[in-house]
């Protein structure tokens, strides 16, 4: 690929720019002061701090009033759903059983004996009560309302022993007052309270007590946050040291008062003594402009890039600006802030090519980086081959097992290499165990920073070069996507068939390792043609025969085929990434309209089979197929959920069988196990999808 001559003017303007960032803050420049005490050791001279600085409290004090600062934390709590939602289901079942009974029994003590196995005591006089049929549907409707007030507000633990509770309830943490919330006998009380009638508020906080229960628990990740931000508002330091304050004497002994200030010393030194001359450092300088020209030459010109984006325009901009940002946060990280190797985000910018461009680019961009990146840090070959070899491990085996992208996969990957690569350099080159805790340190910083920027990164050049990602995905699924609400609007009934649809090609998509989230915006958009011309099909006109008795069957089939013909230009009308687009095409495949087919042959006229023929192509990836199952099962179920035959597995299987026989399958990558497992994955949701729903039996009339 052959890059504009502004292209490589850029180039010169980025490498001058990174040489003249070298010649200021070369790390030959500046020497860092070395002097190393120890606890007894005498003084040899003496010691004056050559600035003001802060005293750095002993580790193992500043750990203890960490601990108590963490201890004073009050838990957060929460509402629980889970908890909630298990009471609503008690509830649920409590009402049913009696609905049961009460269908074959009459005794209440007998009814009472019945609930009580099922853990349900009511008294003799709530069962008269509810045996009414008006009265238990108005129990029922009051309990339901009351509870989820009740539940709203929050029920606190009756061992809670503080005045004020801190609750999360989603946006923001807020202190409570306990008058502001429930006790469980609160609670009981409450559900009842300003009910008119006697009996019925009686029997209502009867059933309360039973259903009713405390629904806040502790929030333990909110209370850690607390309690690490306790911590962190320890104050770090236990006094100060004045420029030209005698630390210490020659001929004293170095106590471990005197060793924390050298310690505190040493963190904050800055670089004082100078280095190199400014001649030698200009002429590495320009060393350095043309060793950076020929690397970029190299990597943007000689090697082309291939694979899935081969094309991708924004490689340039990527490797160029981005090899001058991560420039400018080492210099500042290391000539600021004094951090190690481990602190500098290295491989921020070949993992995000890895995922725009391919894995051959940005591992040798992987390499030119750390190269170019070492000029700023005065590192030695081990560390420069350490980087580099850490980038190269993290970017190969993220390549090879990411899946939809994961953040937590991702960054576990980061750290796990990061960490056995900086051990492995601890024990080769000789370091102390502090050193290492750093290093460790550094690596959960910078591994978090590059996951975290890869991910924020990755959805703007998707976006601005038109290529997939979740983040575009989650944005189709969008309810108040126009071509969403278009569909719901015009064509209701086709709108819930691709709501089914593309549930069930997500759970598919999860048995064979496809990528799900693009399945199920497939499902949603797959019939999003119909929207031109709604009313000719079943789902959206019941009528719709009246329409086709009209028309030959050779106008009809037409007329359905068109329909991912006319998703297909909506979908570019929208701007759909490729892989969407594809699946509207390939949801039918070259599958024939069985039904005008057989109306057509029925006339006993010559039909030509191509009328009726979808225009294809063939699915071609795992989503495509994933979406053309669903669409056809989902379909085939609605049709006949309402038969006394209707059989989900036997519907999945026949759906397969023909596909198979059609060789509709032949030139995508799904395998026969690819199939089963897609069965064992779709047909649970599909079943519940299309379970006929189970009534409450009636009163018997006496």
């Amino acid at each position: 690929m052959q890059y504009k001559n502004k292209n490589y003017k850029y180039i010169f303007i980025v490498a001058f720019l990174l040489s003249a960032l070298f010649y200021f803050f070369s790390p030959y420049r500046y020497i860092l002061p070395d002097y190393e005490f120890h606890p007894g050791q005498i003084a040899e001279k003496d010691f004056i701090a050559p600035f003001t600085f802060n005293i750095y409290k002993q580790d193992d004090v500043l750990k203890e009033e960490k601990e108590i600062a963490s201890s004073k934390v009050n838990p957060v709590y929460y509402i629980s759903d889970n908890i909630n939602f298990s009471a609503f289901q008690n509830m649920d079942f409590l009402f049913q059983r009696l609905n049961e009974i009460y269908d074959t029994e009459n005794d209440p003590l007998k009814i009472r004996d019945e609930l009580a196995e099922d853990g349900f005591r009511l008294s003799e006089e709530t069962i008269r009560y509810l045996s009414d049929k008006g009265r238990y549907s108005a129990v029922y409707e009051t309990l339901s309302e009351r509870m989820a007030k009740i539940f709203e507000a929050g029920i606190y633990p009756d061992d809670y022993e503080l005045k004020v509770m801190a609750v999360n309830k989603g946006k923001e943490i807020k202190n409570y007052r306990l008058k502001q919330l429930y006790s469980l006998n609160e609670a009981s009380v409450k559900i009842g309270s300003k009910i008119n009638l006697p009996l019925q508020r009686k029997v209502i906080r009867e059933i309360g007590r039973l259903i009713l229960v405390e629904n806040l628990i502790i929030d333990k990740r909110e209370t850690e946050k607390l309690k690490r931000r306790a911590e962190l508002n320890v104050n770090l330091f236990s006094g100060q040291v004045l420029q030209n304050e005698k630390i210490i004497e020659k001929g004293q002994e170095i106590t471990e008062e005197v060793l924390q200030k050298l310690k505190s010393l040493k963190k904050e030194a800055k670089y004082r003594v100078v280095g190199k001359p400014d001649s030698q450092i200009a002429w590495s300088a320009i060393g350095v402009f043309v060793l950076n020209c020929i690397l970029f030459f190299i990597l943007l010109s000689v090697f082309p890039s291939s694979g899935e984006h081969r094309n991708f325009p924004g490689r340039f901009e990527i490797v160029i600006w981005g090899t001058l940002i991560i420039a400018i946060m080492s210099i500042v990280m290391n000539f600021y802030f004094k951090l190690k190797w481990q602190f500098i985000p290295l491989m921020t910018v070949p993992l995000l090519l890895s995922f725009l461009v391919n894995l051959p680019f940005s591992l040798i961009f992987n390499f030119v980086h750390v190269f170019i990146v070492s000029e700023f840090m005065g590192w030695n070959i081990k560390h420069t081959s350490l980087s580099a070899v850490m980038g190269f491990i993290v970017i190969v085996l993220i390549d090879k097992y990411r899946k939809e992208k994961s953040f937590w996969q991702q960054l576990g990957i980061v750290l796990a290499v990061s960490f056995v690569i900086v051990f492995a350099g601890y024990l080769f080159l000789f370091g102390s165990a502090e050193e290492l805790l750093n290093q460790f340190a550094g690596i959960a910083l910078s591994g978090l920073f590059t996951v975290s920027t890869v991910h924020l990164l990755l959805p703007f050049f998707e976006k601005r070069y038109k290529l997939v990602s979740r983040e575009i995905l989650k944005d189709m699924l969008d309810d108040e996507h126009p071509l969403l609400c278009s569909l719901k609007e015009k064509a209701q009934g086709t709108y819930h068939h691709s709501v089914m649809v593309g549930n069930l090609a997500y759970s598919g998509a999860q048995a064979i390792n496809a990528n799900a989230l693009l399945a199920k915006v497939g499902g949603f958009y797959h019939d999003v043609g119909k929207i031109n011309n709604a009313d000719i099909f079943t789902e959206n006109n019941k009528k719709s025969d009246e329409i086709h008795e009209a028309l030959s069957p050779e106008e009809s089939a037409r007329l359905i085929r068109n329909h991912p013909i006319s998703g297909v230009e909506l979908a570019y009308e929208y701007k759909f990434p490729q892989a969407v687009t594809d699946i509207i095409r390939e949801h039918h495949g070259t599958e024939r309209i069985e039904y005008f087919w057989n109306k057509a042959k029925s006339e006993k006229r010559d039909v030509d089979p191509d009328d009726f023929i979808y225009r294809g192509p063939k699915p071609q990836s795992k989503e495509s197929v994933l979406v053309m199952i669903a669409d056809d099962i989902a379909a085939t179920s609605s049709s006949l959920v309402q038969t006394k035959d209707f059989d989900p597995e036997k519907v999945f299987d026949n759906t397969i069988k023909k596909f198979i026989a059609n060789g509709t399958f032949d030139e995508s990558p799904v395998t026969f196990s690819d199939l089963k497992k897609i069965k064992e994955y779709m047909l649970p949701l599909l079943k519940g999808m299309f379970s006929k729903r189970v009534l409450y039996p009636e009163k018997k009339k006496k």
